[in-house]
C-alpha cells in the first residue's frame, strides 16, 4: 500500500476507506493495469481492522484503476504538480502560530 485513507461521515452514518497501491510490474501496460486490478480486488479489506462494535456493513467495492503521475522536477520548475490533475499533491500539515500566555 502507498496510502489508506479513513473517511468519515459522522452525520451520513459512513465510514470509507481508500486505499492507494503502486501498479504491478509488465512490459505490456494493460496486462500491468489487469494484474493491479486483480491484485487490490483480491486483498483483504482493511475494514477487518475497524472495531466489531461498529456493526459495520459493507455496502460497495469501488475498485478502479487511477494513473497518477507524480513530477516534483516539473513543479520545482514551475510546472504542473501532477499529469493526473483530479489527483492532487498532499498539502504539507500546517500549525497555527501559538502564544504562550
Amino acid at each position: 500500500m502507498a496510502s489508506v485513507w479513513l473517511l468519515f461521515q459522522p452525520e451520513e452514518k459512513q465510514i470509507g476507506i481508500l486505499t492507494v497501491a503502486s501498479k504491478a510490474d509488465g512490459k505490456d501496460p494493460a496486462e500491468a493495469a489487469s494484474r493491479s486490478i486483480t491484485a487490490l480486488e483480491q486483498m483483504e479489506s482493511s475494514g477487518r481492522l475497524l472495531p466489531a462494535e461498529l456493526g459495520l456493513e459493507k455496502v460497495f467495492d469501488r475498485t478502479s484503476l487511477i494513473l497518477a503521475m507524480w513530477l516534483p522536477g516539473s513543479r520545482l520548475a514551475g510546472g504542473s504538480p501532477s499529469a493526473y490533475p483530479n489527483a492532487s499533491v498532499h498539502p504539507l500539515p500546517q500549525v497555527a502560530e501559538q502564544r504562550c500566555t
